[in-house]
């Protein structure tokens, strides 16, 4: 068994929703009173406009006693309110934070390999999205914002980096290969870039050091060979030794099961990671019985060799820890937040 190793999350690219609202046509009507010295006596005011053609001016004149002046009363039918735009489907919302559809379509052509069925990958897809609305509602919480200037400084490495390799038109033919337009790629780039701050920001905790053990152990899938193996051990029998000659694991069984140093979280097995954390320097473990999610059991045997209470982690360490510790906040803002999910 090897350490594990794992990535950095950097989300790579993320939808930025647009809010739309919809303005509410206000109808006044009043009325104006031209003085038969042509001086008006108020002013007509209508809000809300029409790009339709004005409906027609009702002109009333009032019958009124001889020797009294006439006025002409001025009704001007109510202007019609602007039609309510029709909202854009949606496949989710986050918070009240829309994913539109179309977006959900656009990455899920861009995700799905050519000639294979989309369908496999909506789920994930679907969970890509709402990971990068999380993050970037958080970075509007964080107060966290890129430049356009920094968006287009990146832009320019890319197209410099991909024409150097692929000619003048290495750019263009990246984009068009993998779905991007020079906008939705100008996106892709904030959105990264986004991503990257807020969980720079998140795991700005995170130590240089950490407590860290070197631990050996051996991997059997027989019983009673693990239980050959322990009474050899108590009977004096060499760690190193025996897992040379029997251990499964090819890659640390030429080195006696050596697992070399590692901190708390980054070992595959967590639960020989525990065994290990719990021995006394050169103590071997009982037998450790796992069974797998495919139904097969394997037993381990674990030694302690050495224990570092601060000892600086290595990048590949650091990284995992950076890993578990943005993961672990990005899933307790998938708890917390009001998810809703509207695809046909």
């Amino acid at each position: 068994m090897s350490r594990k190793q794992i990535v950095f999350l950097r989300q790579h690219y993320f939808f930025r929703a647009i809010r739309r609202s919809v303005l509410a046509g206000v109808l006044l009507l009043l009325l104006v009173a031209c003085r038969n010295e042509g001086t008006p006596t108020s002013e007509s005011v209508i809000t809300g406009s029409s790009d339709a053609a004005a409906p027609p001016t009702l002109v009333v004149t009032l019958a009124i006693p001889a020797g009294e002046t006439t006025e002409t009363i001025i009704n001007e039918p109510p202007t019609p309110a602007p039609p309510t735009p029709t909202p854009a489907p949606l496949a989710a919302t986050v918070n009240g934070q829309p994913i539109l559809l179309s977006t959900f379509n656009e990455e899920l052509a861009r995700f799905t390999p050519p000639g294979e069925d989309s369908a496999p990958y909506r789920p994930i897809v679907l969970d890509i999205l709402l990971n990068r609305t999380l993050i970037e509602l958080a970075a509007a919480s964080l107060n966290i914002t890129i430049s356009p200037e920094t968006v287009a400084q990146r832009i320019a490495e890319a197209q410099t980096l991909a024409n150097e390799n692929g000619g003048p038109t290495g750019f263009t033919d990246w984009l068009t290969a993998n779905g991007f337009t020079a906008e939705s790629f100008q996106e892709w780039v904030y959105q990264e870039l986004l991503a990257g701050a807020v969980a720079e920001q998140i795991t700005a905790n995170v130590p240089y050091t950490a407590e860290q053990v070197r631990a050996r152990y051996i991997h059997v899938n027989d019983l009673a060979l693990a239980q050959n193996i322990l009474a050899q051990l108590r009977n004096g029998g060499d760690f190193f030794t025996l897992a040379q000659l029997h251990s499964l694991d090819t890659a640390t069984a030429p080195n006696g099961g050596d697992l070399d140093y590692f901190p708390r979280g980054t070992l595959l097995i967590p639960e020989i990671e525990e065994v290990a954390f719990a021995l006394e320097e050169g103590a071997f473990s009982e037998i450790l019985t796992l069974t797998n999610a495919n139904g097969q059991t394997s037993y381990y045997l674990v030694q302690l060799i050495d224990r570092d209470e601060a000892r600086p982690l290595d990048s590949n360490q650091r990284n995992q820890l950076l890993d578990q510790t943005f993961t672990g906040w990005l899933q307790q803002q998938r708890e917390q937040a009001d998810i809703v999910i509207l695809l046909p």
